[in-house]
């Protein structure tokens, strides 16, 4: 059997068309192509497994980073902006980290790190009178950057102690009509009638939510904090489309030079706008700045203010700097996880698991916690917040209404009517085509 074998092979070594080697090739093929598919199929499980994983860890620190911050600046009070500071040196310390590792690991480049540093030609402006712009390097939209980012942290932080914690995770949403706005200046975006509606509903939510503060003359839950904490949002959406612009720009840019450089500025500026708690906190009349970053620093080891300026409950800082603490490592691992899942799966992955976490982070302020008291029962807030979804989720159906049917350069504002007629479009030529086949 060993000699005919040989033989065989001496055979088919002259003769490559035998059947014998044409079969073992077929099989050897057939092999390697079985061992391709199941390579590719345990991957895309693997990868389907990670994607539940970060969607999991998205949704439970996302809805617990809610909690977390609402505590967080409940326990210092008229002191809550001053956590900013620390807050901005955490990210640029923790980015800054993360792209030092990507750097070394060879993701990111040395091309990245200097982008923000020299002028990006790809950079165009119509506008005759300011052609100077595209001169300065991308440093400036990171300094905006920083600035809106730090600008919007302050804001909230300064209205959060005296909201409602439910409306602290509702009020926020109106970050989508913001957004919207922004696209329309920054980038030309342009939006659907229907998605237009659903953002208008997103608003209408809002309203209902904060219906009863109206009736308030007095008290922690007043009107001008509720439209602060919603306001608080544009900053950050001012943020957002300028990050997007930037990636216009450079496509393959390193996500994480973006915001370790956007922190970095984040963190140089923020001590600026510290100030702002004057201007919307009036229970800091009497208080210098000097006594105020004092009286947070102590604030933030634990120290409660004078017993004289504290009778007016401004602060709770006994169970300080844990609530601090735990937000931070929870915020961050929320924001990691959050970009790991936008990677690995679809913006509409990320855009449902992120409005899965409103109405868990509103059931949760039901549950008693430490420095915040247990909420009762509000069905205007519910009502809002049932409203705010179905706005969300129409918006999003506009957007896949838009995209689905129609051009994608196409830049004109959009109509109910046309989007009816480009998908009666789309139908009739998939008909036409299926006869032709």
């Amino acid at each position: 059997f060993a000699l005919f074998f040989v033989y065989e092979l001496d055979i088919m070594r002259k003769d490559e068309s035998s059947p014998l080697l044409l079969r073992a090739n077929l099989e050897i093929s057939e092999s390697v192509l079985d061992i391709n598919q199941q390579e590719s199929r345990r991957e895309k499980r693997k990868d389907e497994i990670i994607v539940v994983i970060l969607m999991i860890i998205v949704f439970i620190s996302g809805s617990f980073n809610r909690v977390a911050n609402t505590i967080m600046a409940t326990s210092f009070g008229v002191f809550s902006s001053f956590t900013s500071i620390p807050s901005s040196f955490v990210y640029v310390v923790v980015y800054g980290f993360i792209l030092f590792v990507r750097y070394q690991m060879g993701i990111a480049t040395k091309e990245d790190l200097l982008y923000p540093w020299k002028r990006d030609p790809n950079e165009t402006v119509s506008a005759r009178w300011a052609q100077w712009w595209p001169l300065i390097p991308p440093l400036k939209f990171f300094l905006i950057i920083g600035l809106m980012d730090g600008l919007g942290n302050i804001l909230g932080l300064i209205a959060t102690p005296y909201v409602s914690p439910q409306l602290t995770s509702i009020l926020p949403q109106t970050i989508v009509v913001f957004t919207m706005i922004c696209g329309i200046l920054i980038l030309g975006t342009r939006y659907s009638l229907l998605q237009c509606l659903g953002a208008a509903i997103v608003v209408s939510g809002a309203v209902v939510s904060i219906i009863p503060q109206f009736s308030e003359t007095s008290g922690t839950n007043k009107i001008g904090d509720d439209i602060l904490l919603a306001m608080s949002t544009l900053p950050n959406a001012i943020s957002f489309t300028l990050k997007e612009l930037i990636f216009i720009y450079n496509k393959d840019l390193d996500l994480f030079v973006v915001n370790t450089t956007g922190s970095l500025f984040q963190l140089i500026l923020s001590p600026f706008m510290v100030p702002l708690s004057f201007l919307f906190d009036s229970s800091l009349d009497g208080y210098s700045f000097y006594d105020f970053l004092k009286y947070g620093a102590r604030c933030f080891v634990g120290v409660n203010p004078p017993m004289n300026e504290s009778e007016t409950g401004i602060a709770d800082c006994d169970y300080n700097p844990w609530p601090y603490l735990v937000y931070i490592i929870i915020n961050i691992i929320f924001n990691i996880s959050l970009l790991a899942l936008l990677k690995k799966a679809s913006a509409l992955t990320g855009f449902l698991v992120l409005k899965a976490i409103v109405p868990f982070s509103v059931i949760l302020f039901y549950i008693p916690w430490p420095i915040i008291s247990q909420q009762s029962f509000d069905v205007y807030i519910i009502i809002g917040l049932v409203i705010i979804l179905l706005g969300l989720a129409w918006f999003r159906f506009g957007g896949y209404l838009q995209s689905k049917y129609l051009v994608p350069e196409s830049r004109s504002c959009l109509s109910i009517g046309e989007i009816f007629l480009a998908w009666s479009d789309a139908k009739n030529r998939r008909q036409k085509n299926s006869l032709l086949n």
